[in-house]
């Protein structure tokens, strides 16, 4: 599984840094279009998604539920005798959306609800609200953790890894 931590570092060599960054550029859309496309594959309790290495719980929860308790009950989760489920960060829950879906916007060997469900991802700009996912038409928001929303819990096929935000920067150095 890729993941995404570091850009291209200009050393001095301005062609070298611009070829670079645009591999870097190439292959993180290239990663990002095919974990949008996704491969799943199901078991009785999960769904496995090749691309990006995610394991999902085959069904959310019954009930919605505010976002500290979605931390917990992911954590306490042992679903297909997995004990490592965490609450999806926002990059890793939009690898659900199915654009081609609507009402649900999400594949369909995933149950679950045409609603909004939580991602860990905290709202840098205010540290109450946390981003969600809504499955009815794919988009996302920020809500208060206080709210209730619906939740589905990952792993991964390597212990740790996870989907983090691609972040391109451009150095600009005049003399």
């Amino acid at each position: 599984m890729i993941e995404f931590l570091a850009t291209p570092k200009f050393t001095g060599n301005i062609m070298q840094y611009f070829i670079s960054l645009a591999v870097f550029i190439c292959l993180s859309l290239n990663f990002i279009m095919d974990a949008e496309a996704g491969h799943l594959t199901s078991t009785t309790n999960t769904v496995t998604d090749l691309t990006t290495g995610l394991i999902w719980e085959k069904t959310s929860t019954a009930s919605a539920m505010t976002w500290e308790q979605a931390l917990a009950w992911c954590e306490k989760s042992t679903t297909g005798g997995i004990s490592n489920w965490h609450l999806p960060n926002k990059f890793e829950l939009e690898t659900l959306v199915d654009d081609s879906q609507y009402n649900p916007a999400i594949d369909s060997s995933l149950s679950g609800f045409a609603k909004a469900y939580w991602a860990s991802t905290t709202d840098p700009g205010y540290g109450d609200y946390a981003w969600a996912i809504n499955f009815y038409d794919g988009n996302s928001d920020t809500y208060s953790k206080a709210g209730l929303h619906y939740v589905r819990c990952v792993s991964s096929m390597s212990p740790g890894n996870k989907i983090v935000q691609p972040s391109i920067m451009l150095l600009v150095h005049e003399n």
